[in-house]
C-alpha cells in the first residue's frame, strides 16, 4: 500500500513524466476521430 501511495503522491507533485507519455496518443486519438480539445469556458460579465 505505502508504494502505490508513493506514486500518487509524486504525480501529484511532479506529473510531467506521465503526461509526456499520455499526450501524444491523446493527441492522435482526438486526430483520428476528427474532434479537438475546445478551450475553457468562461462566464462573460456584464460589460
Amino acid at each position: 500500500m505505502a508504494p502505490l501511495i508513493a506514486l500518487l503522491v509524486m504525480l501529484g507533485f511532479y506529473p510531467k513524466p506521465v503526461l509526456d507519455i499520455i499526450n501524444p496518443a491523446v493527441g492522435h486519438t482526438m486526430a483520428t476521430i476528427g474532434q479537438h480539445d475546445p478551450g475553457p469556458r468562461t462566464a462573460e460579465g456584464p460589460r
